[in-house]
C-alpha cells in the first residue's frame, strides 16, 4: 500500500494511539497529513501529522503482508522503542543520551491490520555521531531492563538472497573473497558477527547495536553548508551484541578508505572517552580500553563489507566510477577493506566457519602475491610436459585466489591467451620438513592416480571428482607446484556442516568414496602406504592440551582421545583392517574428508560436488574411514542414525558394481560394512573433537542448549547406541578396553576386554578383578546380603579369565548417564567425599555379613612395586627425609604392610576389602544439575583385604585440597563409623569400630595416599602450577599431607 491517502480507519487507528499519551486534536478534520517518505525501513510509509497547535508527529505506517518478516521487522521496532520507554523513566537514565533517538508516542503491531508507529517530527538537534553510538550503548548499560537478542531475525536475510547470486557479476573480486561473502553472510555466521563478543576481549557485556547504520538510516540538516545529524531510524534489526558494529558501519561503509585509515584511531579514542564519563552509571560489566575497542573493530568490520558488498551489487547507480578509475568508489572502498583486513587480521580469513580455507597449522608462509620470474618460469617448464606452451609468456595473467591451501600452499589462477585457466598450488620450503613432506605426499598422490588413469583399467568416472592434475615439482630446497584443471569460477556457497549435512550431499559423497577406492583397487600400481605421515602430530598436540577446558567430556573419554592420538595407535586406526574382517584388502582413504576439504557448485538451493581437495595425509587403510568422517563430523545425529543403514547399503552397492575389475580381493558384506565403520567412528570422534577444541567459533549453542552443535554431535557419536560394538574407553583398568554391545531389544551392556599380554601381572589383574565380582555374586546368595550395601558396584554378567587368550567381564552398561565428572586437581567437594564414604562403608558391610572369604592378595604386592621411586630426585621442593620416607615405605613388603595390616593399638577389628586405588579415574558420576552423584567404583583388580581406612585414606589425601581435608576429617570418620554400626548385629565377623579406633587406622593409611600422590606427580602431567605458584596442586597437596604424617 503506497498510503499516499490515509484511509480514515487508518487516520482513527492513529487518534486513538495518541490518545494513549493525552494528545487529542479537538478538531480532528483540521488535522493534516502529509506523505514525507516511502519504504522507510523495508516496506513502510511516512507521513507528517500537523496539529493546529503547531505540533507535528512522523507517522510510519507498515502495511501487513503476506510475508512474516516483514510484519515481524515492523513489530521489533515497536518492541524497540517499548523497551526504550520503560528505560526512559528509570532514575539512572541520562535523557542526554537519547538525544538523537526519536521520541515515542505509541504504535501498534503489524499483524492483522496495517501496524503505525508515531515519532516526533525533527527539528534542530546536533551532535556527533560516534558519541551518539556511545550514548545510546550507555542507555542500554545503565538500566537493568532487559531487551531479546535478536535471534529470531537471523532468518531475515532477504539482501543476501538478492545479492548473492549477483556476485559473479563483480569481476574484481576473487573467488576466495566471493566464498568469504557467503560464508559470512550464512544466518549463523551473520549472527555470530553482530553479537558476539571474541576471545580475549575480557570485561565486555554485549550492547545495543543498530546493525543497519548506513546512510539512508540517518538524517541530516544542512545548517549554513555544515551536514548535522538529526535522528538515528529504522530500528527493526537492532540486536544486542559487538559494541563496535555500529562504528564498523560508520566508518567502513560510509568514509572514503583514506579518512578511515587516517581518522580511525582518533575515533576509537572519542568512543573510549565518550564511554569513560558515562561508566558510573553502567549496571552491566563494560571495561572498554582503545585495545579492546581495536580488537572488537577488527572482527566487527566483516559487517560493513557484507553491507558495501550489497551496496555495489543492488545499487550499482551508487558505485560510479571516477574519471580514470577501472572501478567504482564503493567497489573501490570495499577492496581496500578486505585488504586492510586480510593484511592486519588474516585469522578471519583463515578460519571462517565453514570456509574453502582452514589452517590448523599458523606459519610464516610466503605469499607469493606477485610470483618472481623463477616461480613462473617452473611454471612454465612442467606446463610444457603436457604440450602446454604459451606463445606469449609475457601476456599470461596470474592472479592469487587461494591462501595456505593445505597447510602451507598458495593457490593461484593462470589464465592463457586462448581462454584455458589453471590452478597453481605453490608450497613454500619451509623450516619444517612437515609442511614440504605433505606437499611431497600429494604430489606422490597425483602421480601414482596419472599412473594408474594410463593403465586403462579404471573407470573414467571413478575419478571425475579428482582434480585433473596436469604435473608439478617436489618441495625440498625449493618452492614446490602442483597444477590442476581451475574450477574457481564454478565454485558455490559450501553445505554448512555446523547445521549438518543433508542426506542428498552425503550420497553424492559415498558414491565418489566407493569410485576412488575401487580405482585404486583395479590397479595393480601400488602406493605408500603413509606410515611416513605418523610424525604429523601436530593438531594432537595443539587440541589435547585443550581438552580439559571442554567439561562436558568426562575423565575416561578425555583419556580416550589421549590414547586413540597417540602417533601409534592414530595410524593403527587408519590402517588396520580389525580381526573377524576377512577377505577386504586395505584401499585408498583420504584421511580428512571434513568441510573444507571438499568444493561445491550451486544449482537453485542444492549444493552438487565438484571435488574432493587436498589428498596430501591420504592412506591405504580401512574403507569405511572416510565415510565415518562425512557422517560424524559433517551430519546432524538425527540424520545419521536414520540414514547410516542406507548409506552403507549404497556403499556396498557402488563396490558391488565395480568388483569385475578388481585385481585386490574386497568382498564386501554389509556386515563387514558395520564392523568396519564400528571402528572407523573413533575417527569421527577424533576429527570431531578437533574442531570443538580448536574451532570453537564453529561449535555454536542453538537458543536454549547448554552445549554447541558440535559438542552434541560429538557427545551422540561417543555414546550412541546405534552403534552394535562401540569402544567407549581404552586401558580401562591397566590394559582393558571397553566396548558397549547393544541388542535389537534395546538392552546394552559394558564389556571390558583384556588382551592376553606376554606380562603376567596385567593377565593377573584381569584374574584378580574376575575374583573380585565372583567372590560378591557369592556373597549375594547370603541371607544376610543387603542390595543396597553394593548399589556403588557395576551388575556383573560373567566373564573368562585371561590367560592364554584375551579375558572379558561384562557388566551394566552406564556410559549414558555420564556427566561432567568432579575435578579433583581442583578438590572433591566435601559432599562428593561424604557419598564415596558412604559407599566404602556399604561394600565393607557386605563382606562382615558374610562368611565368605576373600584372597588377601599377596600376589599383587609385586605388580604394586613396580611403580618405580627412581624419579623422586625431580621433585625439587621435597626434602631428603622425605624423599626416603617414600622410598621405603614404597618398598614390596613395607607397601603390602601398609595396605593390608591393622596396628597393633587397634583390636577388634577384622580386615575387610579394600579398593586400594580409588582416584579420581576409578570412580564415574552422573552431573544433575551441578551436582556430582556416584554412580559406581570401577576397576577392582588391585583390591586386597586389609586396614578399612586405606580407600578413606586416598579420598581425602589425593581427592581433596588440603584445607578440606583438615577441616573435614572427623566429621567424615564419625560418617563412617556411623555407617558401619547401621548393620553392626549382622555382622559374622569382628568389627568393634569407634572414632579413635578410625583415626589411628587413618593415621597409618595416609602413607599409601602419598604414595599414590607422589605416582602421580611423577607419572603423569596432572601436577599444574596455579598462576603465581611455585609448586604444583598436587605437589602442594603431597607437601602438607606428608608434614602432617610426619608430624604424627
Amino acid at each position: 500500500m503506497q498510503f499516499d491517502e490515509l484511509t480514515q480507519e487508518l487516520k482513527d487507528l492513529i487518534f486513538k494511539v495518541l490518545a494513549n499519551f493525552y494528545i487529542s486534536p479537538p478538531n480532528k478534520e483540521a488535522v493534516k497529513f502529509k506523505r514525507i517518505g516511502l519504504n522507510r525501513g523495508y516496506n513502510s510509509a511516512i507521513h507528517k501529522m500537523s496539529l493546529e497547535d503547531g505540533r507535528t508527529f512522523a507517522i510510519k505506517i507498515t502495511d501487513h503482508d503476506e510475508d512474516d518478516i516483514v510484519n515481524m521487522l515492523h513489530n521489533r521496532e515497536v518492541e524497540f522503542y517499548e523497551w526504550l520507554d520503560q528505560v526512559r523513566s528509570e532514575p539512572s537514565c541520562n535523557q542526554d543520551d537519547l538525544t538523537y533517538l526519536l521520541r515515542f508516542h505509541g504504535g501498534t503491531k503489524c499483524d492483522k491490520e496495517p501496524g503505525v508507529i508515531i515519532l516526533n517530527d525533527l527539528s534542530d538537534r546536533v551532535f556527533q555521531l560516534v558519541k551518539q553510538i556511545a550514548a545510546y550503548q550507555s542507555v542500554y548499560l545503565c538500566t537493568n531492563k532487559e531487551v531479546s537478542m535478536g535471534k529470531d531475525l537471523i532468518k531475515y536475510d532477504l539482501p543476501v538472497q538478492k545479492s548473492l547470486p549477483l556476485l559473479d557479476t563483480v569481476k574484481w573480486m576473487t573467488e576466495e573473497e566471493k566464498q568469504y561473502i557467503r560464508e559470512w553472510t550464512l544466518p549463523e555466521n551473520l549472527f555470530a558477527i553482530h553479537t558476539e563478543i571474541p576471545e580475549g576481549v575480557e570485561g565486555i557485556s554485549p550492547v545495543l547495536a543498530h546493525c543497519d547504520l548506513w546512510n539512508g538510516n540517518m538524517i541530516f540538516e544542512d545548517n549554513d553548508g555544515s551536514t548535522d545529524l538529526l535522528a538515528i531510524l529504522d530500528w527493526q534489526i537492532f540486536k544486542i551484541g559487538n559494541p563496535l558494529i555500529d562504528i564498523a558501519t560508520i566508518i567502513g561503509e560510509n568514509m572514503n578508505t583514506e579518512d578511515r585509515r587516517q581518522y580511525t584511531p582518533e575515533i576509537l579514542r572519542l568512543y573510549n572517552d565518550e564511554i569513560e564519563i558515562r561508566k558510573d552509571g553502567f549496571k552491566k560489566a563494560f571495561e572498554m580500553t582503545v585495545e579492546k575497542a581495536e580488537m572488537l573493530l577488527s572482527r566487527a568490520l566483516r559487517w560493513p563489507c557484507i553491507e558495501t558488498m550489497f551496496a555495489v551489487v543492488l545499487n550499482p547507480i551508487d558505485d560510479p566510477k571516477d574519471e580514470g578509475q577501472e572501478m567504482g568508489r564503493l567497489s573501490i572502498r570495499l577492496r581496500e577493506l578486505m585488504n586492510d583486513l586480510c593484511q592486519t587480521h588474516s585469522d578471519l580469513f583463515d578460519s571462517i566457519a565453514n570456509g574453502l580455507i582452514y589452517i590448523i597449522h599458523v606459519v610464516s608462509a610466503m605469499r607469493f602475491d606477485e610470483l618472481t620470474k623463477e616461480h613462473k618460469d617452473l611454471i612454465f617448464k612442467v606446463l610444457e610436459t603436457f604440450n602446454i606452451s604459451p606463445a606469449n609468456k609475457e601476456t599470461i595473467e596470474f592472479t592469487r585466489i587461494g591462501l595456505k591451501r593445505g597447510y602451507n600452499s598458495a593457490i593461484h589462477r593462470i589464465s592463457l591467451e586462448d581462454g584455458r585457466t589453471f590452478a597453481i598450488k605453490i608450497t613454500d620450503p619451509n623450516e619444517d620438513p612437515i609442511l614440504n613432506m605433505l606437499h611431497n605426499r600429494e604430489l606422490e598422490f597425483y602421480t601414482w592416480l596419472d599412473e594408474v588413469i594410463s593403465e586403462g583399467s579404471s573407470v573414467p568416472d571413478d575419478f571425475s571428482y579428482l582434480l585433473k592434475f596436469y604435473g608439478g615439482t617436489r618441495c625440498d630446497n625449493e618452492p614446490g607446484i602442483l597444477i590442476f584443471n581451475d574450477l574457481s569460477n564454478r565454485v558455490g556457497i559450501q553445505p554448512n556442516f555446523t547445521i549438518g549435512y543433508q542426506p542428498y550431499v552425503i550420497f553424492q559423497l559415498v558414491k565418489q568414496i566407493a569410485a576412488y577406492q575401487s580405482t585404486y583397487l583395479c590397479s595393480d600400481k601400488e602406493v605408500s602406504i603413509g606410515r611416513q605421515l605418523i610424525i604429523y602430530d601436530s593438531t594432537p598436540k595443539k587440541s589435547i592440551p585443550k581438552l580439559d577446558g571442554v567439561a562436558w567430556i568426562t575423565e575416561e573419554e578425555k583419556r580416550c582421545f589421549r590414547e586413540w592420538t597417540q602417533p601409534e595407535k592414530l595410524f593403527a586406526l587408519h590402517t588396520e583392517i580389525p580381526e573377524g574382517v576377512e577377505g577386504i584388502s586395505p584401499v585408498l582413504i583420504h584421511t580428512d574428508l571434513w568441510n573444507g576439504n571438499m568444493i561445491f557448485e550451486n544449482e537453485k538451493d542444492r549444493s552438487h560436488l565438484l571435488a574432493i581437495l587436498d589428498w596430501a595425509t591420504f592412506k591405504i587403510g580401512n574403507p569405511l574411514i572416510d565415510i565415518a568422517t562425512i557422517i560424524g563430523e559433517n551430519m546432524n545425529t538425527e540424520d545419521r542414525r536414520s540414514f547410516t543403514p542406507d548409506i552403507l547399503e549404497l556403499y556396498n552397492d557402488e563396490i558391488e558394481k565395480r568388483k569385475g575389475g578388481f585385481k585386490k580381493r574386497f568382498d564386501m558384506t554389509l556386515k563387514k560394512a558395520e564392523i568396519l565403520l564400528s571402528h572407523a567412528l573413533r575417527w569421527g570422534c577424533i576429527q570431531t573433537m578437533y574442531a570443538v577444541v580448536l574451532v570453537p567459533r564453529d561449535d555454536m549453542k542453538e537458543e536454549g542448549q547448554e552445549m554447541g552443535r558440535l559438542s552434541i554431535r560429538l557427545r551422540e557419536l561417543m555414546n550412541d547406541e546405534a552403534v552394535e560394538f562401540t569402544q567407549i574407553g581404552l586401558k580401562r583398568g591397566y590394559n582393558s578396553a571397553i566396548h558397549r554391545v547393544s541388542l535389537e531389544d534395546g538392552r546394552t551392556f559394558a564389556v571390558k576386554i583384556t588382551d592376553a599380554n606376554q606380562d603376567a601381572a596385567l593377565n593377573m589383574l584381569h584374574n584378580r578383578e574376575l575374583e573380585f565380582y565372583s567372590r560378591i555374586d557369592k556373597v549375594k546368595l547370603e541371607d544376610t546380603f543387603d542390595p543396597d550395601d553394593i548399589s556403588c558396584l557395576l551388575q556383573f554378567y560373567g566373564g573368562t579369565r585371561c590367560d592364554n587368550e584375551p579375558g572379558i567381564l561384562i557388566f551394566n552398561d552406564l556410559s549414558n548417564r555420564l556427566g561432567c565428572q568432579p575435578d579433583y586437581l581442583i578438590g572433591y567437594q566435601p559432599y562428593v567425599v561424604f557419598q564415596v564414604v558412604i559407599s566404602i562403608a556399604a561394600y565393607q558391610r557386605a563382606y562382615l555379613c558374610t562368611d565368605e572369604e576373600f584372597s588377601i592378595g599377596r600376589e599383587l604386592v609385586e605388580y604394586d612395586a613396580r611403580r618405580s621411586t627412581r624419579k623422586l630426585d625431580k621433585i625439587r621442593w621435597m626434602s631428603e627425609e622425605g624423599k626416603t620416607c617414600l622410598r621405603e615405605w614404597a618398598e614390596t613388603e613395607s607397601l603390602f604392610a601398609i595396605q593390608t595390616e591393622i596396628p597393633e593399638a587397634v583390636e577388634g577389628i577384622s580386615p575387610v576389602p579394600v579398593h586400594c586405588d580409588l582416584w579420581s579415574g576409578n570412580m564415574i558420576f552422573e552431573d544433575n544439575e551441578g551436582r556430582f552423584d556416584l554412580l559406581a567404583i570401577l576397576d577392582w583388580a588391585t583390591f586386597k583385604i586389609g586396614n578399612p581406612l586405606i580407600d578413606i585414606a586416598t579420598m581425602l589425601g589425593k581427592n581433596m585440597n588440603t584445607e578440606d581435608r583438615r577441616e573435614y576429617t572427623p566429621e567424615i570418620l564419625r560418617l563412617y563409623v556411623d555407617e558401619m554400626l547401621k548393620r553392626k548385629d549382622k555382622f559374622k565377623k569382628r568389627f568393634e569400630i569407634t572414632v579413635v579406633k578410625a583415626e589411628i587406622l587413618l593415621s597409618h593409611a595416609f602413607r599409601w595416599a602419598c604414595i599414590q600422590t607422589m605416582y602421580t606427580i611423577l607419572l603423569s602431567k596432572d601436577d599444574r602450577k596455579e598462576e603465581g605458584q611455585e609448586m604444583g596442586r598436587l605437589s602442594v597437596r603431597l607437601k602438607e599431607m606428608m608434614n602432617d604424617v610426619i608430624a604424627k
